[in-house]
């Protein structure tokens, strides 16, 4: 940014606020996609859940599905196809997401500046290429199961942003004064968000 010599430092954190969701787009925009697992899904590998990343052991027999143990995964599969292996995980980050993603929009909204932006819809968990979350104006919200790769403070974020949006359908200064009331340290949260590798980790091997 350039500002004239001897331009109050007030001044241009004022302008540099007031741009602040457009450059953060368009960081966003340029920032290179996370490629897609050149190895496949296999034995070994390892997968984001709450801020850590947990190796993932296949095992063959028994009922198809996911342990969650202190060691890792334990993935039980007939074979150890990649393709397969992703289905039986991705349906696992699923039903946990739901879980997880239901309880923390309970605890968040016990804090009573939250709970006055109002009652939201429908709690809906998909898979979103570009997205966290997103908001409708119904009150519906979206959560990106991926989001269950970060850190719990990084998901009351996400989950607070989108209730902000139930007051405000944008991102005015209006919409972000009421993100400073509900999270006055909301702007760390979005910079650890976006420096996150996360995303894409439940990409279609």
């Amino acid at each position: 940014m350039r500002a004239p010599r001897g331009a109050d430092d007030r001044v241009v954190m004022d302008v540099l606020r007031k741009k602040e969701p457009w450059l953060l787009r368009k960081i966003e925009e340029l920032s290179p996609a996370t490629p897609r697992r050149a190895q496949g899904w296999h034995h070994g590998m390892e997968l984001p859940l709450l801020g850590r990343l947990r190796p993932v052991q296949v095992v063959s027999g028994g009922r198809r599905g996911v342990t969650l143990t202190p060691a890792g995964f334990v993935v039980s599969s007939a074979t150890s196809e990649s393709g397969e292996l992703h289905r039986i995980v991705s349906r696992w980050y699923h039903r946990r997401a739901v879980t997880v993603f239901s309880h923390r929009m309970n605890v968040v909204r016990r804090d009573r500046r939250i709970a006055a932006l109002g009652d939201p819809g429908a709690l809906k968990v998909r898979r979103m290429r570009r997205r966290w979350g997103s908001c409708f104006l119904d009150g519906r919200i979206n959560l990106n199961t991926e989001l269950l790769g970060e850190p719990i403070a990084l998901i009351d974020y996400v989950i607070i942003h989108e209730l902000c949006h139930l007051r405000e359908h944008n991102h005015s200064p209006r919409f972000y004064r009421l993100m400073d009331e509900a999270l006055p340290d909301w702007r760390e949260y979005r910079i650890q968000l976006h420096r996150s590798t996360t995303a894409g980790f439940l990409y279609t091997p």
